[in-house]
């Protein structure tokens, strides 16, 4: 009898991927961390005019420490054997810390470009328009590939699980979460006349992002320490994971279509 789990990497040596997800999130990590010296460094010079640019190093922070997190958090899904149902649930854990710090990289460089813009003043025509291209990406490309990206693992935790890919339930659940994002764009597009310059939902963003990461990584620790590679988990942690993406998302897409320092 063929095991249940054998067909999770019949395709793909998903472990071998993480590793390179892991080196992925740890060059970019490096890439933030060049930025925040950068910013700091600026803040040191007498007579700057990038005073709102200089005021938007949160976000990167975030963005920063969410990658850190993603880059141990693959790591360890890297040294899980290829062929056990434990791999399935580890996609699942680390694919939304990953997700996560994604959203969070061109956030930070979405509110960057917006403070260029508002530094500039008259002259930050082409920092509006690079960074209305990325609120376009961001809305209508980068979110709605996540969740997809997210469905992906939710397939591989049913074929652990159950042993096939038959539709479930819990594909019914993402279906209608995919669905949801796809009816939010047009919301997001009307909000593109309504600008709004609350700080207050880019911090609360970037903290969001930083704690999702930890916990992701929390996760998968707690998965690696305390189940065996034969285990399996509820459908509604797979599910639990992908609304929490979803959510993630809509703030995500409802401060980028709005904000403007």
């Amino acid at each position: 009898m063929i095991p249940a789990y054998a067909s999770v990497s019949k395709f793909s040596n998903f472990p071998q991927i993480a590793g390179f997800y892991s080196q992925l999130a740890g060059v970019l990590a490096g890439f933030a961390f060049a930025g925040l010296i950068t910013l700091i460094a600026s803040q040191l010079v007498s007579g700057s005019v990038a005073d709102i640019t200089l005021r938007s190093y949160r976000p990167l922070i975030g963005a920063f420490l969410g990658l850190v997190a993603t880059s141990l958090n693959y790591a360890i899904v890297a040294g899980e054997d290829r062929d056990t149902p434990r791999l399935a649930e580890l996609e699942v854990t680390a694919g939304l810390g990953f997700c996560v710090a994604a959203l969070m990289v061109l956030y930070s460089i979405l509110v960057l470009l917006r403070g260029v813009q508002t530094d500039l003043s008259g002259n930050g025509q082409m920092s509006g328009d690079t960074a209305d291209l990325l609120r376009g990406t961001l809305i209508f490309g980068v979110c709605p590939l996540l969740v997809v990206m997210m469905y992906g693992t939710v397939r591989d935790h049913n074929i652990a699980k159950y042993g096939s890919a038959d539709f479930r339930g819990l594909d019914i659940a993402v279906a209608i979460i995919l669905l949801l994002t796809f009816c939010y764009m047009p919301v997001m597009k009307q909000n593109f006349r309504k600008p709004t310059s609350t700080r207050g939902q880019v911090d609360t963003i970037a903290k969001a992002g930083v704690i999702l990461a930890l916990l992701s990584l929390l996760a998968s620790t707690l998965t690696i320490s305390f189940s065996t590679p034969d285990e399996t988990v509820s459908d509604y942690v797979p599910l639990l994971c992908v609304l929490i993406l979803a959510l993630y998302n809509f703030a995500v897409m409802y401060s980028a279509s709005r904000y403007r320092p």
